[in-house]
């Protein structure tokens, strides 16, 4: 995988004097040279200083939020397009504050990623679902139902050897998880990261390239890593139905995903002509706000049961007969 170097420089005596101060701004610099799309150089300027305490103070009310509970699992269902059937749900990170409002992961995650937060985030949303997702299980889930997890990059990168996935489902079924893995967290090390999924695999769960055909080693990926489920990224679903080329790949990926007996799942379906489109090409498993939200836990229990009552109600209705005698 290539890499990039992104510097921050801060030069004394014009910005600052004292070892502590020129370190803070040539951090300042080192995060526009990032958050401008890495790769490149920034020499200090005092418009960063202001920013530098935002992102100070940004940081330190995440790891409040983090540490005082506020940082919550909701859970968005996956559906069988084909049958109406709910088949998953994936757990995502929602930041609950006290007055109730909600913040989507979208708004504080870049934050998290820049700031080493993003495992603990992890931790925390499934420590949240963890009650959850046991109560669903003893209650009975439907055959095949599995919970998705997002595999936070920051912990595999630095800790591959201490199988984050066995600390991170502690008291958790693996045989009711899909543990969904990117690219950018297996490039680093990607024999122990091939072994740790292959063993979790061997206890029950299943394991999903996340985001394919987004980063550059993808399709080598599929030869190399123990799989069970590819899912297609959402940017490549947005353009399904506008662009002929775009569907041309959609399709090329989901024909090669299949031809290697791999499942093959679409996020981000937003339309029912992108679901439409998905199932003519062969893919029925999709999420997306077409079928719902991502939900709060209570929420999604609820929703959850109610599905799965209609579904019972269904099955157990008598099959509608009729006698050829009855129309004369």
């Amino acid at each position: 995988m290539p890499s990039s170097v992104s510097i921050g420089v801060a030069a004394a005596p014009e910005h600052g004097v004292a070892a502590s101060e020129l370190l803070r701004h040539a951090n300042a610099a080192l995060y526009r040279a990032k958050a401008g799309g890495r790769n490149r150089v920034e020499l200090f300027d005092g418009s960063m200083h202001q920013e530098l305490v935002n992102r100070l103070e940004g940081e330190q009310t995440l790891r409040r939020a983090i540490d005082g509970g506020e940082i919550v699992a909701f859970f968005q269902p996956e559906i069988d397009a084909s049958t109406g059937n709910i088949i998953g749900a994936e757990l995502l990170a929602r930041w609950v504050r006290r007055n109730g409002q909600v913040v989507v992961a979208q708004d504080f995650l870049s934050l998290a990623m820049s700031s080493g937060l993003l495992e603990r985030i992890t931790e925390r949303v499934v420590a949240s679902a963890r009650p959850h997702m046991r109560r669903l299980a003893m209650l009975g889930l439907p055959d095949g139902f599995r919970f998705r997890v997002n595999l936070a990059p920051a912990t595999t990168e630095r800790s591959w050897h201490d199988d984050p996935i066995e600390q991170m489902l502690q008291g958790l079924e693996p045989s009711v998880v899909t543990i969904d893995v990117r690219e950018s967290a297996v490039t680093a090390d990607l024999p122990t990261a091939a072994a740790n999924l292959a063993g979790f695999r061997a206890r029950g769960g299943r394991v999903c390239l996340d985001d394919f055909a987004r980063g550059v080693s993808s399709l080598s990926l599929l030869r190399r890593l123990p799989l069970d489920e590819v899912r297609i990224d959402r940017l490549s679903i947005d353009t399904i139905t506008a662009h002929p080329h775009d569907r041309a790949i959609v399709r090329s990926i989901i024909a090669l995903v299949r031809e290697i007996g791999l499942q093959v799942t679409a996020d981000g379906v937003e339309t029912g002509a992108q679901a439409d489109a998905l199932i003519a090409l062969g893919c029925v498993r999709q999420q997306g706000h077409l079928y719902a939200p991502a939900l709060p836990a209570g929420e999604f229990e609820d929703y959850l049961l109610a599905r799965m009552a209609e579904r019972y109600a269904q099955a157990a209705l008598p099959q509608a007969t009729w006698d050829p005698d009855d129309l004369t």
